[in-house]
């Protein structure tokens, strides 16, 4: 096997886990934003922590999926997206500013960030 192959490979294997890991974490939030919504009058807050530059398909993934379930931005969530830019000593900066925003969860687009609000 040649090693552009290889690649295609292993490219369509990260994107169906990276849409599988997506459904599930989604899929997962369902019964906790319905139970936070019904008992107050605002909305969720999510923060997302990304080290990337802009949008992720993460991201967007997050909020196509809220769409899905009938959740509307604005009436029902908000996003507070927070970007390092690749600066990961600034992940744990980023994560004190989406508590600080109030943040009721913070939905991380990969392990190295998902660490960061541990600090």
């Amino acid at each position: 096997m040649r090693t552009s192959q290889k690649l295609r490979i292993g490219q369509a294997c990260y994107r169906l886990l990276l849409v599988a890991v997506l459904t599930l974490v989604v899929s997962s939030m369902y019964p906790l934003i319905r139970i936070h919504a019904a008992n107050r009058n605002r909305p969720v807050r999510i923060g997302v922590l990304t080290e990337s530059w802009g949008p992720t398909p993460a991201t967007a993934g997050l909020r196509d999926g809220l769409l899905e379930l009938g959740y509307h931005e604005r009436e029902d969530y908000m996003l507070g997206i927070r970007f390092t830019k690749g600066d990961n000593t600034d992940l744990p900066g980023a994560a004190r500013q989406l508590v600080k925003y109030g943040a009721d969860l913070i939905f991380a687009t990969s392990i190295v960030v998902a660490k960061a609000p541990k600090k």
